[in-house]
């Protein structure tokens, strides 16, 4: 799994140099934000929970407001009941993103569509027939999935190398085995700090 994260920002830092370098550095804005998240799991049916983390996020403008974008985002939830199991999940994911400014560049506002691999840790994940917690169910503390993230925010920019980044939100859907579903609808908030580079 660490490896897999690793290839997919090494894929997602060469593609922003090799940007910098076609246009020259001054002319692409590079971002890179801190936020603290907040996840509503499972917000669309099942027993939905909250869980708590941060991200750190890596964007670029290559032409106009099209760029790229790469976010890995650190969540944790204790139980939450009696019955339940703790999770952790680390979601790494990239792909595009339109960004639209004012005249003056104070406001932006972005989307982007995001895919990448999820990993849930420190938990209960189903490997066989029976529902988790069953006789006939085999478990694993550890598991993968694909993540998909759509979203968007609200950037305000505070001078010319930090903007606030005054929310973000997205759904984020990953695909954990359950034996129900095997889908998880999440809702992700979040908000922090931008640092600007080459503008």
């Amino acid at each position: 799994m660490k490896s897999m994260r690793s290839g997919i920002l090494s894929m997602v830092v060469l593609l922003i140099a090799n940007a910098a370098v076609g246009q020259g550095v001054q002319s692409v804005p590079i971002d890179l934000t801190v936020t603290a998240d907040a996840l509503h799991a499972n917000h669309i049916g099942g027993q939905s929970f909250w869980m708590q983390g941060g991200a750190l996020e890596l964007g670029a403008r290559v032409y106009r407001g099209v760029g790229i974008a790469a976010r890995v985002e650190g969540l944790h939830s204790a139980p939450f009941s009696a019955a339940a199991e703790p999770l952790s999940l680390v979601t790494a994911v990239f792909g595009p993103r339109y960004t639209m400014e004012t005249h003056s560049h104070r406001y932006a506002i972005f989307g982007e569509g995001l895919v990448g691999i999820s990993n849930g840790f420190d938990s209960l994940f189903s490997e066989g027939s029976g529902p988790v917690g069953s006789v006939n169910a085999g478990t694993t503390s550890s598991s993968n999935a694909l993540a998909t993230d759509v979203g968007g925010g609200f950037d305000v920019q505070i001078n010319h190398h930090f903007a606030l980044r005054a929310f973000r939100a997205s759904y984020l859907r990953t695909q954990f085995p359950n034996n129900t579903t095997t889908v998880q609808n999440n809702f992700t908030i979040g908000a922090g700090m931008v640092v600007r580079f080459g503008k």
